[in-house]
């Protein structure tokens, strides 16, 4: 009885403390709160909804200025690998522009990213950390 007791109390303390699993902490819309040059990122153009999202099923969406766009996503340990990416070609006011394509480069093959779970808060890196992105749900 108190080996079964023992048991059970193991089995809560160890799915407690497994947390949230960073795939499924990812999976959501997101919203753009900073991007650009790691050491000097920027504030997203004010009054636009830029947002991404990653889905279940591996498929990821969003519009972070002009254009909507969309691809695959892979986890893979503390990388994200973006593949088959596409996006619509509407032409913007120079700010969107330049808020779009600093973000979309990121979304070219392998990145890093970190999730802090305390603020929601998801940072997507080039693999060199030159350039990222913030996000936050």
């Amino acid at each position: 009885m108190i080996r079964k007791t023992l048991i059970t109390l193991l089995i809560i303390l160890l799915s407690s403390a497994c947390g949230r699993n960073t795939s499924d902490a990812l999976v959501g819309t997101w919203k753009l709160v900073s991007y650009g040059e790691s050491a000097n990122l920027t504030h997203p153009v004010l009054g636009v909804d830029a947002f991404i999202t990653f889905n279940e099923d591996g498929s990821v969406d969003g519009n972070v200025g002009c254009n909507s766009f969309g691809g695959k996503y892979k986890l893979s340990g503390e990388e994200i690998v973006f593949s088959e990416m596409f996006s619509t070609l509407m032409a913007c006011e120079e700010p969107l522009m330049n808020q779009e394509s600093a973000v979309l480069t990121l979304f070219n093959g392998k990145t890093i990213f970190t999730y802090e779970e305390s603020n929601d808060t998801l940072v997507i890196l080039s693999l060199d950390k030159k350039r990222a992105i913030a996000l936050q749900k």
